[in-house]
């Protein structure tokens, strides 16, 4: 049967439902409520825990103390991982199951690593006061401080590929340069961040196969076209938050409109801006 699907996929042909209903028919899928119980129930378990500290007079009872223990993180997840080994793979034997597992592993490893090593860097960033020193460097260098996400951003994705690692990462190493002292907006800070992890998409990103597969486009082609756009839009959205945080800038600069004598009140909030009319002001 697969090789009928191959075949009709090589003519170019569209697959419908019954290609695979026998292929469906064949595999002992696991029920719908199973698998997202797997999902579900270490967010749930965690969403308890919060719930539950926020409830006083819940407090030293033994509900809250075996809410919180299953609650925490770590414990959530490793319910979840023994429902899937379990109660997933009942259909399996102990080796499919464990191959199964060391896949997942081999996949989820790198990320988790990686992730772990950038929020270590920012870190250590922070405890040794090298985020002061890197953010007053650049701010007598006069380079624009949106600039240095936008840059991070892009490092962060070009060697790994991942744009969820590299948001993770870059995060971890922009955010103690904000608190101390890196003139940016950290709402524009941190989407211009997101933004740049686009930057670019290419052979080490499993996003880029996953579009080339499914678009029947040929490598080459990709590159051209999927990859180049990848690098445009984070080039033109970069420009749009470099706009606003000069914007940004110069409003905080402002004390006041000669054309509607109107002055702009700043609130805590950098976005939050509070107009009102002075008509005591000059026409």
């Amino acid at each position: 049967m697969l090789d009928r699907i191959h075949e009709k996929y090589k003519r170019n042909e569209d697959l419908v439902t019954e290609d695979f209903a026998e292929l469906l028919a064949a595999e002992k899928l696991p029920s719908a409520f199973l698998s997202f119980a797997t999902l579900l129930v270490p967010i749930l378990l965690i969403f308890a825990n919060t719930l539950v500290g926020q409830i006083s007079s819940l407090d030293g009872t033994l509900l809250a103390d075996v809410i919180e223990f299953l609650g925490q993180p770590v414990m959530a997840l490793f319910i979840s991982l023994c429902m899937g080994a379990f109660l997933l793979c009942s259909n399996f034997d102990k080796k499919t199951c464990i191959n199964l597992m060391q896949e997942a592993c081999r996949d989820a490893g790198p990320i988790v690593f990686i992730t772990a090593a950038g929020g270590a860097l920012g870190a250590v960033i922070n405890a040794t006061g090298a985020a002061k020193i890197m953010a007053d460097a650049i701010v007598a260098a006069g380079v624009p401080g949106i600039l240095i996400p936008i840059i991070i951003g892009v490092i962060m994705r070009f060697p790994q590929g991942s744009g969820t690692t590299a948001m993770i990462t870059g995060s971890a190493i922009v955010a103690p340069m904000l608190t101390a002292g890196l003139n940016v907006n950290p709402y524009l800070a941190a989407l211009a961040l997101c933004l740049a992890t686009m930057c670019p998409s290419y052979l080490n990103d499993s996003y880029f196969h996953v579009v080339t597969n499914f678009s029947g486009m040929d490598i080459k082609t990709s590159l051209k076209t999927w990859s180049i756009a990848s690098i445009l839009v984070p080039a033109f959205g970069s420009a749009i938050f470099i706009i606003l945080s000069l914007f940004n800038s110069l409003s905080k600069k402002s004390n006041g409109c000669r054309l509607c004598g109107s002055h702009l009140t700043i609130a805590d909030d950098p976005f939050v801006f509070t107009p009102f009319r002075s008509f005591a002001a000059d026409p």
